[in-house]
């Protein structure tokens, strides 16, 4: 009884739905296995930062992260990976989430095309759609993205409205819409289709459903109109910069996009540095190009062919025409620079044509094409389930040096690394030397904040690309070092305790060490020459180490040491920049580099920022005595902390070190 009813609300015959089953499962598997391997760079992070403040109760927001356009996209992914953070924490879960609603965005899929289509067109499209090597990276992408549940869900309840003339379907539909736009901001490229959809098929509509829908979807993007509202000066500002100054020109590469993403073309581009050896699987994949390709071309002929001859009767391709066309011109006619993953919005119209094409080409009648056609698609599963499985193997094994970045299994290798190594010491401050230090805007930091904050309390060192170490007289810190730098290494080698390495795949070597806290005298004997310069904004610059000689081309290298000593709220909010400026005997400045490594924010009274400066000596500068002017300054406006005298008042605002004798 059970099964007859699933055969019948599935459309198939037994052995068809089995073939279902199947594909479901290999669509599972794939998007399941090596979830280690799964892209997770800055946007992931991102995402889930803002999804564990909704969880945790700290924000309701009503736009989500900065987008490559420079204006904030919309918020819904967040409010919706928030829900499994209230269990977990591990971005494996959240992962996982997102794979099922992508494999039943399958099961979806096949269930639209049967009904509106043709069965074989379903399986089809079902097929391509499961093994595809793009739609499997991407559904286990939890960064901003459009869902293909939301997109084939508002395809199946606009075919109802139009096509099975059900005026209530509007409902569903405008809050279909509404989600997906809430989920993708590029969802707004199908505006044109359902304007155009809703002034055809006017006929279609009933009053009272459409305002309800209607009413539906303005509470729905209500929240992030309020956004646009606010913040509309810098949005505009934005789309000014980054999109309307330059011309629009007809950009051919989408085209070739649509072909990539069913077949899996290019796929090596994330592996970097391995993608050489992916090779045999990248040939293979250009040739399964080929096939959905062709497949595509006679599923575009076909509906083209009914839709000019024959609209009334044929409104289904006339409706999938509209909305494959008008939402592909902006990635054809554009100003601004489009990507592969700017197609992931039309998932799942791409596999849909394919299926298209393949029915039309098994029920022609011909035993050659047939057959033709059923070995190409089992073909195709074949090798891009393989290729699949090759990829992310190989993202294991060698890591994605130059590719895509570091996979989530590297990051939860370097996050579980600091907290056992924290735990083992009882700790409970970590400070970590990774490229970036901002959570809000770099890939490393958002990282592990998301993954630690919860277990550590974070301090990010080496703003701007140098180097730094926060000595406490009050506190054990457990430091964590990415960077491949040496000198910090010994640094914190020498005055503290290695804890061991941790070697990831691509070679990158994670350094754990332990610092003690010592009394400040202990301290302060470190630096070869002491000072005690107090500054307007509670700092004190204790010493230095410094060269007396260097020679013209030579790297000059100055050591400081500054102490957080009666900073207080309005000046962790001053965001303090360092600078070290190389000047003559007239005040000429040969050199210089600015570089405060923690952020204002993050200082605490009592410890010591150790700050290196690194500056290159001109080839055509003077022989001769050369000083160092060191301070700090705002970068909200440009204004310099100024040093203090013995009675607290204003004496200049820099700091003179020196000499250094400047010789041939």
């Amino acid at each position: 009884m059970v099964k007859s009813r699933l055969t019948q609300w599935l459309m198939v015959t037994s052995k068809q739905t089995w073939a279902l089953i199947l594909i479901l499962i290999v669509a599972a598997v794939l998007r399941l296995s090596q979830v280690g391997a799964s892209e997770f760079q800055f946007d992931e992070a991102n995402v889930l930062n803002i999804a564990a403040s909704i969880a945790d109760g700290r924000a309701l927001p009503s736009a989500g992260h900065w987008t490559s356009i420079g204006i904030r996209n919309t918020p819904l992914l967040s409010y919706l990976w928030a829900l499994p953070i209230l269990i977990s924490r591990n971005p494996s879960l959240i992962v996982g989430l997102s794979a099922l609603l992508d494999t039943l965005a399958i099961l979806l899929t096949y269930k639209f095309v049967a009904k509106f289509f043709s069965i074989q067109a379903g399986l089809a499209a079902a097929l391509l759609f499961a093994t595809g090597p793009w739609a499997i990276h991407w559904s286990r992408r939890v960064a901003p993205q459009n869902l293909p549940i939301i997109t084939i869900l508002l395809l199946t309840f606009l075919y109802f409205l139009v096509i099975q003339r059900r005026s209530w379907a509007v409902v569903p539909f405008m809050i279909a819409l509404g989600l997906g736009f809430q989920t993708q901001i590029k969802t707004a490229f199908y505006g044109p289709a359902v304007i155009l959809t809703l002034l055809i098929y006017r006929d279609r509509l009933r009053w009272r459903p459409l305002l309800v829908g209607l009413s539906l979807l303005a509470l729905l993007v209500i929240p992030y109109g309020i956004y646009i509202l606010g913040s509309w000066g810098e949005i505009w500002s934005a789309l000014s910069r980054n999109v309307l100054k330059n011309p629009s020109a007809l950009d051919g590469r989408a085209l070739q996009y649509w072909l990539w993403i069913v077949s899996g073309a290019h796929l090596e581009d994330g592996l970097g540095a391995a993608a050489h050896l992916y090779s045999p699987y990248a040939q293979l994949l250009g040739g399964v190009t080929i096939f959905v390709g062709l497949l595509t071309l006679l599923g575009l002929g076909v509906a083209l062919s009914k839709a000019i001859r024959w609209p009334k009767t044929h409104e289904n391709y006339v409706l999938l025409l509209i909305w494959s066309v008008t939402p592909f011109l902006p990635l054809v006619w554009h100003s601004a620079p489009i990507y592969l993953s700017y197609l992931t919005n039309l998932f799942p119209l791409p596999f849909i044509w394919c299926g298209i094409g393949a029915a039309a080409a098994l029920s022609q009648g011909r035993r050659l094409v047939s057959y033709a056609v059923a070995a190409g698609l089992l073909a195709s599963l074949v090798v891009q389930a393989a290729s699949v499985s090759v990829f992310y193997g190989y993202l294991n094994r060698y890591g994605t040096l130059g590719g895509y970045g570091r996979p989530l299994g590297h990051w939860l290798a370097i996050a579980d690394g600091a907290r056992k190594q924290a735990a083992r010491a009882g700790l409970t401050e970590l400070a970590v030397i990774a490229p970036g230090t901002a959570p809000a805007s770099e890939g490393p930091p958002a990282t592990l904040s998301y993954l630690l904050n919860r277990s550590l309390d974070l301090y990010f060192l080496g703003r701007g690309d140098t180097r730094s170490v926060l000595l406490s007289s009050e506190r054990n810190r457990l430091y964590l070092v990415m960077k491949g730098d040496g000198e910090v290494r010994r640094f914190l080698g020498a005055l503290g305790e290695s804890k061991g390495d941790l070697v990831l795949a691509d070679g990158l070597v994670v350094s754990f060490f332990v610092l003690s806290a010592h009394p400040l005298d202990h301290w302060l004997a470190l630096p070869s020459e002491t000072l005690d310069v107090r500054l307007e904004n509670g700092v004190v610059f204790e010493g230095y180490d410094l060269p007396a000689e260097v020679r013209l081309g030579d790297r000059l290298q100055i050591v400081t040491y500054w102490r957080f000593d009666t900073v207080n709220a309005r000046d962790r909010q001053g965001y303090w920049q360092g600078f070290a400026h190389f000047v003559d005997g007239s005040g000429k400045r040969w050199s210089q580099q600015d570089a405060f490594g923690l952020d204002s924010n993050r200082w605490r009274n009592g410890d010591i920022l150790v700050q290196w400066y690194e500056m290159g000596v001109p080839t055509d500068a003077p022989p001769g005595d050369y000083r160092i002017h060191l301070g700090l300054y705002s970068l909200w406006d440009g204004h310099r902390a100024a040093i203090l005298d013995a009675s607290g008042q204003k004496a200049g605002d820099h700091i003179a070190l020196g000499p250094v004798k400047v010789g041939k």
